[in-house]
């Protein structure tokens, strides 16, 4: 194979799947992703794009046509496809006819690639994505990779597993912040055995570990001895090492409850303190507060 070298550059966007990577939320069983041993052996800090193909036409020294298989390592990452161009005067680089795309924490299945080197963008389209270290897979119908945003169009995710449709989260437009740590998703429906149950207009979640105050996802249900049943809980990022969550539920059978949980941790020991309120028609007030104190160690008041 010919191996050519191009100009050293700055951060190409794929490569900044990496820090989002870590998003996944949940743990399930999934099969082992088999990586491309090549990808093992490159370098993060290595900033040239290197191409390796079958065969190359140059034209003027401003452009080039990579065929008969290409594949492109930067960094820590790699792109192989059937055939690619470069070209030097626009700053661009495209590549169809089957892409797949790796880094250590993702691997991505696309149509077709494009990267705008003068601002240090990349798109892919059809892309199915896959988390290689944790649970996590789902597809754009159009991915955008830009410093240290990513944006997800006509997208869905899941931590299940191939032909397993236990849940699914499916958004019009979906944006990942590394620098702020938070995501934001637009015209949202959460699917649970491919039946929508949710629409949420717009919403935000954590790209990292980070926390914020907000309404988290309603909790809907029925049973025989409270009827139906909606929760709707708000939680409070109070400080570092304590917060809380307050929640409004509604059963036909018993009333309007209110609850509370208050969770804290301190250098020597860690607890939780929950509040609820329940009031039906005919009955007067019953309180109930569960406590947790020292850890480990339960309490009921009635």
């Amino acid at each position: 194979m010919k191996y050519q070298t191009l100009y050293s550059l700055m951060l190409i966007g794929c490569s900044n799947f990496a820090a989002l990577a870590e998003t996944a939320a949940g743990a399930q069983c999934y099969p082992a992703i088999q990586l491309p041993e090549r990808l093992h052996a490159l370098d993060k800090n290595d900033t040239e794009i290197k191409i390796q193909s079958g065969a190359v036409e140059l034209a003027d020294n401003k452009s080039a046509l990579f065929s008969d298989g290409v594949e492109l390592t930067y960094r820590d990452t790699m792109l192989s496809a059937p055939n690619a161009r470069f070209s030097k005067t626009s700053e661009e680089m495209f590549a169809d006819g089957g892409i797949s795309y790796y880094n250590p924490q993702l691997k991505v299945s696309s149509k077709t690639f494009q990267a705008k080197l003068s601002n240090n963008t990349a798109i892919l389209t059809d892309a199915d994505y896959r988390f290689t270290r944790q649970a996590g897979r789902g597809f754009a119908r159009e991915l955008q990779a830009q410093d240290k945003q990513l944006r997800l169009s006509e997208a869905s995710f899941t931590t299940c597993p191939d032909g397993d449709p236990g849940w699914s989260l499916e958004a019009e437009n979906i944006r990942l912040n590394a620098d702020d740590g938070w995501g934001e998703a637009w015209n949202s429906v959460v699917r649970i055995q491919d039946i929508p149950v949710l629409y949420l207009p717009y919403m935000t979640f954590p790209v990292n570990n980070q926390r914020k105050s907000g309404v988290l996802f309603p909790k809907i249900g029925s049973s025989q001895r409270v009827g139906l049943e909606i929760e709707v809980p708000y939680y409070f990022n109070l400080a570092e090492n304590y917060d809380a969550t307050l929640s409004t539920r509604y059963m036909s059978n018993r009333g309007l409850q209110l609850k509370n949980e208050f969770r804290y941790l301190t250098t020597a020991d860690r607890g939780k303190v929950q509040l609820e309120y329940l009031h039906k028609e005919g009955q007067s007030l019953r309180i109930r507060q569960p406590l947790s104190w020292p850890p480990g160690t339960p309490f009921r008041l009635w």
